[in-house]
């Protein structure tokens, strides 16, 4: 069986620092773990102009998944760095895997739990 690809994903922000700062916890995950960790945003950081990037561009995660599985790849780990269950991860994502299943045919992709979950009892974010 092959590895997975794993991914560490935030919402998106149209700021640069907010990229880089993604990316130096996808390093960090991936110092930690042995696994290569790719930092993808679901939304607006290809809004951000590469050179605002070290000269890499952001990536997307519906482009990311694209491209990996015109290569082939069918198997996926995604992490959210988010604060609790957003809509984010209930209705957005589950919506994008839906559009790219209907091109590309059957894929899998495990929905990690969010790193930063509320407590119990808090009222959702």
């Amino acid at each position: 069986m092959k590895t997975p690809t794993i991914l560490l994903a935030d919402n998106g922000s149209k700021r640069a620092d907010s990229v880089i700062n993604l990316r130096r916890l996808a390093k960090q995950l991936s110092n930690l773990s042995n696994h290569q960790v790719f930092p993808v945003s679901l939304q607006h950081a290809d809004r951000i102009p590469t050179e605002s990037l070290n000269g890499e561009a952001a990536e997307i995660l519906t482009t990311f998944l694209r491209e990996r599985l015109e290569q082939g790849e069918t198997e996926f780990i995604l992490i959210p760095l988010f604060f609790g269950r957003s809509r984010a991860l209930t209705s957005f994502i589950p919506q994008q895997l839906e559009k790219l299943r209907a091109e590309y045919g059957p894929f899998r992709l495990t929905l990690a739990e969010e790193l930063y979950p509320l407590p119990q009892g808090e009222p959702r974010v």
